[in-house]
């Protein structure tokens, strides 16, 4: 009994699985186990990423100590949903957590550390320190300023960050990072993903914009519908041999 626990502090994927019931594919647990400082995965919808992310905050909270995990989102809402799977996690591996109240934000304690669930606004992001690991959930609609913010969080810890998304078109810091080459990038398509359907798949691909698709389940940083210029006209429309007039 004593070395099955010691496993499962040692290894998240074993925790899943021996306390959570959890068998995760081999993308999920590589990701779990990855702890890399720099870290974007890039998944389709429906893939999982609620209950991986899940399982990483609430095994970090628990078996390590003095950690504080950050995770940031776009909306108070998907917060507290993201919160809420993390408590019922902790409920099914029998793990004690308290509730506890950051800045007027609401979070989990556990053994080892906490866990704080954040919404996308700038004015609820500036009293934080001390953060061990912040996660950005649905990264690609998060604010570049909220997210600029939130660096912050480990000036004195130096803590790992993990940006976890769709994509979202060409913009905004995490397709930045995805094509900066320094971050420790994973791709899930949902055509990789066990519990996707090939006719799922199929029946998508033929009632949906083929831009949307190729987004949704791809993973492909697609143009945006809606704009006039694309991404890569625009970048070529820019020089500095014209200067800036300044009224």
């Amino acid at each position: 009994m004593l070395s099955a626990d010691l496993a499962c502090s040692l290894d998240p994927v074993r925790f899943a699985s021996d306390r959570l019931g959890l068998e995760l594919d081999p993308v999920q647990a590589g990701l779990l186990r990855r702890r890399s400082r720099r870290s974007l995965l890039n998944c389709c919808r429906q893939w999982g990423k609620s209950t991986t992310t899940g399982v990483g905050a609430l095994h970090e909270s628990e078996f390590r100590e003095g950690s504080r995990t950050i995770i940031l989102s776009p909306s108070q809402r998907q917060s507290s949903l993201l919160l809420a799977v993390i408590e019922s996690q902790a409920e099914k591996a029998r793990i004690r957590t308290r509730p506890l109240v950051v800045e007027g934000v609401a979070g989990l304690r556990m053994a080892g550390g906490e866990v704080i669930a954040l919404p996308s606004a700038e004015a609820t992001t500036r009293g934080f320190a001390g953060c061990t690991w912040l996660i950005v959930d649905e990264a690609a609609r998060v604010l570049d300023v909220v997210y600029m913010a939130a660096r912050a969080y480990l000036a004195t810890t130096d803590g790992r960050i993990s940006l976890l998304s769709t994509p979202f078109g060409r913009r905004g810091f995490y397709h930045a990072a995805h094509e900066s080459g320094r971050w420790d990038v994973v791709t899930a398509r949902a055509d990789g993903c066990p519990r996707i359907s090939a006719e799922f798949l199929r029946e998508e691909r033929e009632t949906q914009p083929l831009l949307w698709f190729q987004q949704e389940y791809e993973c492909q940083f697609v143009e945006t519908v809606a704009g006039l210029f694309s991404h890569q006209l625009v970048l070529q429309s820019l020089t500095d041999e014209v200067q800036p007039l300044c009224l």
